[in-house]
């Protein structure tokens, strides 16, 4: 299904790609990120072969004349000086459309000094390593050059060639300075200009007419000036594609056979492409280890493509590779943190990341429609993903937006996607350079309007959270509000929270397609979480905090998704109050109009009424070290449960305050009296439900300690309480 959505994306990309020197972008290495550096120093070797006189043996009396040189190191970008906090830095700017004449790859896998894949043309990136090895070692750079130019489509240099321009650039190398510590990278371009019909290159006379849709000057030439060599585009654009066609054939060709995509009969080859790297014919990713075996024809083992799809595959592949982000490093960090375990989950918090998780989300039509849209409607469509590669740079002035509140990592599409489209994601983990890749989740055929109402949903998750955030003792600075926004308004982030790293997947894909999340894992870790902060009690205080915070922050997600962006009926399904209702009715209701009919009631209520005594027991002792809790509720070393908080607590607070000299305010007494009732009523269910009765003592008590319009000293006194 990878294979195939990424064939019907490339079909839009060739629809939509009106140019020779876009085809030529969009299949090479030429704006990766990674590949400018090989810009710095560009030797162009030029190969003139012309028709003499002669037996061809050599000598004076050749029947070809040939004439090699090599350019000194030319430069295809500009040195820029960096603006920031590293003020002063020199950093080179690539200029990659410098490059469209001689467009080369990056290496995908493997060794990346040894030949990979095939060349359209001669131009070879060259690494550190062997280009200070190149300067004055002629035979060093023949052999470089062998094993490339064996690979490279339609060029046919004698042995005594490759060593003349080998000796050319092991010369121009040498006379090159390079910095020893830096890392210096190179590419090797050779033009090689012999009047054949077949040759993408030639020469013309400068200032020539030149047609930009066609033809491209990549340099002067060396040997006859007043001339620059000039690339054909169109055959350059044919060699691409032959020299893809061949990395296909390379692992297995059926002559006669149906295309696993579009199901014509033609000759077929396999899916290996060097564009798309996450397929390797290696035992352990994805194949089998009976596949590894040498001289294997994948085509018949996996399905082989016909010419088109094969085009329209790599071109998919192609667009995979642009729009590929890794996830930021603090939802990574998420992704691996146990969920049971408070001091485990901090500690990953602060740990390096170990892991890096790659996402990709693309656009492609649904695989029934693909087939039937006419011209116009598919050249619209092309534009949608034009503009998803461009990172949401829009031409036309269309809105666009980031769904990286949805998906995880850096992805733009059209706020007016059309319908047609369906998005397409991928999770991956692992190192592809050596064939190690795992294969996190895939999601499919998902709605792209979908995906923006998760996205409003979120923003307004981090609002929601930003607002009771304000309502919780603790730090009010800015860094604060930004950690919030930032984290809350991330939907992997609060379902890793909520269901643990193992269900992120699976709860992720649910809100994909309009699944019903559940409310019963959430309150188990929420619970839980709160029981174990609840041992460390007072000096876990700020991390309850920080989990009565989730707590009302998911419970409000949970509730509008669930209410109205999941698909499925409510069945019944418990839905949390919100807190602004929760501490309303604790703070304005007459104790005995309070309905206390549910556990999450009860349990706030209790919250509430302890904290205010917790305020008051604080007051009577004035010392930091006095807690009601830690001295009178909780057994040292255990988990504070429900029934400590009722038998030690609740049905005490009278005891206690008479035995401590402690006034208790008549309302206070009754609410006491009331949430005493309530639980000896209802103490099957909160048996039952535990955790949410635990998370709703936590909230109440936390939330009981803050009222709008306490003076900075009160509040301080408050936090000191808490």
């Amino acid at each position: 299904m990878i294979i195939d959505s990424l064939a019907r994306l490339g079909r839009l990309i060739i629809h939509s790609t009106a140019s020779f020197r876009e085809t030529i972008m969009q299949l090479s290495a030429l704006g990766d990120s990674t590949a400018g550096t090989f810009l710095q120093r560009v030797y162009i070797v030029e190969i003139h072969h012309q028709e003499g006189g002669g037996d061809g043996q050599g000598g004076d009396g050749d029947a070809v004349k040939r004439q090699i040189a090599c350019s000194p190191p030319v430069m295809w970008g500009s040195q820029v000086t960096h603006q920031g906090k590293k003020s002063g830095k020199i950093r080179f700017q690539p200029d990659f459309a410098r490059a469209i004449g001689t467009p080369f790859f990056l290496p995908q896998g493997g060794n990346p000094t040894v030949p990979q894949g095939y060349y359209p043309v001669p131009a070879y990136i060259v690494y550190d390593k062997d280009l200070r090895v190149f300067g004055g070692r002629p035979e060093e750079v023949k052999k470089f050059l062998r094993g490339r130019l064996a690979r490279t489509e339609d060029i046919d240099l004698t042995d005594d060639e490759i060593m003349a321009s080998a000796e050319q650039i092991a010369g121009a190398v040498a006379r090159t300075e390079l910095p020893e510590k830096e890392k210096c990278q190179a590419l090797i371009v050779i033009c090689m200009i012999d009047g054949r019909d077949g040759s993408p290159y030639s020469l013309k006379r400068l200032g020539a007419r030149v047609d930009d849709r066609f033809e491209f000057i990549v340099t002067e030439s060396l040997l006859y000036p007043g001339n620059v060599i000039c690339a054909d585009l169109k055959k350059i654009v044919d060699r691409l594609w032959a020299a893809k066609l061949a990395e296909g054939a390379e692992m297995g060709v059926i002559e006669d056979g149906i295309c696993s995509i579009c199901g014509n009969q033609d000759r077929l080859v396999s899916i290996y492409n060097k564009a798309w790297p996450l397929f390797l014919p290696t035992w352990n990713c994805p194949l089998p280890q009976a596949f590894s075996h040498a001289g294997i024809n994948l085509a018949q083992k996996t399905g082989g493509l016909c010419e088109g799809c094969y085009k329209a595959f790599t071109f998919g592949a192609s667009a995979f590779r642009i729009l590929e982000k890794e996830i930021p490093g603090w939802l990574t960090k998420e992704l691996f943190a146990p969920i049971d375990s408070p001091e485990g989950r901090e500690i990953k918090r602060r740990a390096p990341v170990s892991d890096t998780v790659t996402g990709c989300a693309y656009l492609a039509p649904l695989e029934a429609a693909e087939a039937d849209l006419p011209g116009d409607i598919a050249s619209d469509l092309g534009e949608d993903i034009l503009i998803m590669l461009s990172q949401g740079m829009s031409t036309s002035g269309r809105k666009t937006r980031d769904i990286q509140s949805v998906v995880g990592f850096e992805s733009c599409i059209p706020e007016d996607v059309r319908e047609a489209l369906r998005l397409y994601i991928m999770y991956y983990s692992g190192d592809r350079s050596r064939g190690d890749v795992h294969l996190r989740a895939t999601m499919e055929d998902i709605l792209p309007s979908r995906i923006l109402k998760l996205d409003d949903l979120a923003r307004d998750t981090a609002k929601l959270a930003a607002e009771l955030l304000q309502e919780l003792p603790g730090s009010m600075d800015e860094q604060s509000f930004a950690y919030v926004r930032n984290r809350y308004g991330s939907i992997p982030w609060l379902l890793v929270n909520a269901y643990g790293p193992s269900h992120l997947w699976s709860s992720l894909e649910k809100c994909m397609i309009g699944g019903r999340l559940s409310e019963a894992g959430f309150l188990a870790g929420c619970g839980h979480r709160m029981s174990v902060l609840g041992r460390r009690w007072p000096n876990s205080r700020m991390h309850i905090v920080d989990e009565v915070l989730f707590f009302h922050s998911f419970g409000g997600f949970l509730a509008r998704y669930n209410s109205s962006l999941s698909g499925s009926e409510n069945g019944g399904a418990y839905q949390l109050s919100g807190w602004k209702v929760l501490r309303k009715m604790a703070e304005e209701t007459p104790p005995e109009d309070l309905e206390l009919d549910d556990v999450e009631k009860v349990g706030f209520m209790a919250g509430h009424v302890i904290g205010q005594f917790s305020r008051m027991y604080y007051a009577k002792y004035g010392r930091k070290d006095k807690d009601f809790i830690k001295d009178r509720v909780m057994t040292f070393g255990s988990n504070l449960t429900p029934d400590d908080i009722w038998g030690k607590g609740l049905a005490r607070l009278q005891e206690y305050a008479r035995n401590l000299d402690i006034h208790i305010p008549e309302e206070l007494a009754r609410k006491n009296a009331m949430v005493t009732l309530a639980y000896q009523s209802l103490r099957n269910e909160i048996k039952a439900q535990r955790d949410l009765f635990i998370a709703s003592f936590w909230s109440g008590y936390v939330l009981s300690g803050k009222k709008p319009g306490k003076s900075e000293s009160e509040e301080a006194m408050t936090v000191s309480q808490l």
